[in-house]
Parts: C-alpha cells; sequence; structure tokens
C-alpha cells in the first residue's frame, strides 16, 4: 500500500490511460462539474479564471480557459476530476447542517467522482483521503481490492477534520490510530482501532474524536 501526495498524484494521473468514452462525453464534463458546484451554491469556491461572465444576451457563460483545459488536453481532465473530488469532500464538510435533499446531492456528486477514479484504478483503490494538504490516493500494490459498496467518514479531532471514501475491510490512517473500516449485515459502519470500537448505530465522540459516517450505495 503507498500513499500519494498531490504532485506524485499528478503525474500518475497523466500516465494513466483515458476511459474510453465518446467525444462528447470530454466536451461535457467540466460543464457538469460547474454545474453541479453552482447547484449546490458554491460558485464562489471556482477559481477567479474561471468565474462567470456575462454574454450581451445575459446568459451566464464560463471564461474559456476552465474548458479550453478540459478540451484540449483531455487526459488532464484526471487531475480534474481529482480536483472535483477535493470540492466534493469541501461541500461534505457542512453535511451535518444539511437539508436531507442537499446531502442526497452532495453524496451523489462525490460517488460520481470516486467511480471516475476507481474506473482509472481497478480492484486497486483503497481509500481517498482529505485532509488539509487536499487529496490524497491510497492504491493496493495490486488489483486485488474486492468490489465493495464505497464508505464514505468523516472523523475530527483537535487537530481538525479528516475524510475518506473506502471500503469495508480497508484500514485509514488516523493520526497514530490505524482504523479498520467495516460494514455488517445490518448496513451499520464501524471503526475498529486498537483502543476503541465505533459503530453508526451509536454516533457518539470516542477516543477524543468525532465521527460521522454513511454508505454511498444508491448515490447516483
Amino acid at each position: 500500500m503507498w500513499r500519494e501526495n498531490d504532485n506524485e498524484l499528478n503525474k500518475l494521473l497523466l500516465q494513466a490511460s483515458v476511459p474510453d468514452r465518446q467525444a462528447r462525453y470530454w466536451d461535457e464534463f467540466p460543464k457538469c462539474v460547474v454545474h453541479e458546484l453552482q447547484a449546490t451554491g458554491t460558485g464562489d469556491m471556482l477559481p477567479a479564471d474561471s468565474k462567470k461572465l456575462s454574454r450581451a444576451d445575459g446568459a451566464p457563460v464560463i471564461r474559456p480557459l476552465l474548458f479550453d483545459f478540459f478540451a484540449k488536453r483531455r487526459k488532464l481532465v484526471l487531475v480534474g476530476a481529482a480536483c472535483f473530488c477535493m470540492l466534493a469532500a469541501i461541500l461534505l464538510g457542512v453535511w451535518a447542517g444539511n437539508s436531507s435533499s442537499e446531502g442526497d446531492l452532495q453524496m451523489v456528486s462525490i460517488r460520481k467522482c470516486f467511480s471516475e477514479i476507481e474506473s482509472l484504478f481497478p480492484n486497486q483503490v483503497q481509500s481517498i483521503a482529505f485532509d488539509n494538504q487536499g487529496p490524497h490516493l491510497v492504491l493496493a500494490d495490486r488489483p486485488d481490492v474486492p468490489a465493495a459498496t464505497p464508505l464514505y467518514v468523516r472523523i475530527c479531532g483537535p487537530a481538525g477534520c479528516q475524510r475518506f471514501v473506502t471500503f469495508s475491510g480497508q484500514k485509514v490512517q488516523i493520526n497514530a490510530d490505524t482504523l479498520e473500516v467495516l460494514l455488517d449485515h445490518q448496513g451499520q459502519i464501524m471503526l475498529v482501532g486498537p483502543r476503541w470500537v465505533w459503530t453508526s448505530g451509536q454516533p457518539v465522540r470516542v477516543g477524543g474524536y468525532r465521527i460521522e459516517a454513511k454508505s454511498l450505495a444508491g448515490a447516483s
């Protein structure tokens, strides 16, 4: 198992083959990204060079820089997908305060993003971690990760919050603690560490952490 930082992840994604998609998909992808961000009220999170302008007829448009980035360099769309994952994770940072419909929309966004990353590394993705340094992709050495429902986990402690998209049976690292993520037959999510056990059936603080978890099943 190995962990990627931003620069290493970008290099790796650029080396990966582009998923077999129709040309229309690549033309529409950046528009979909921007649309979903704006639909969830996060248009201000876009880079300054990518914000909306107005045409003469008043219709909103996006600066060509964003579209040129995706249209002319399709391999870099993979990096864009990783960045979109990071933005989706930021949205999920206020998950607990959102309405049910808003939370569902955000789950759909992160599930779609995760599927794109997973398609690049079939049966190798163990988790995508989000912290103050950005997204980190954790891959298995071999493509032997069993297919399973992706799970979203948010863990907050004195040093801040970390977020993960992972699977049952995988492990995540929180400071000095290595936690195993499990999903039982009743749909309850468990985090099992050397000093404590947490379950989504009893969402309380444990081990100095505040934990939330949710299955991404059905988020499509």
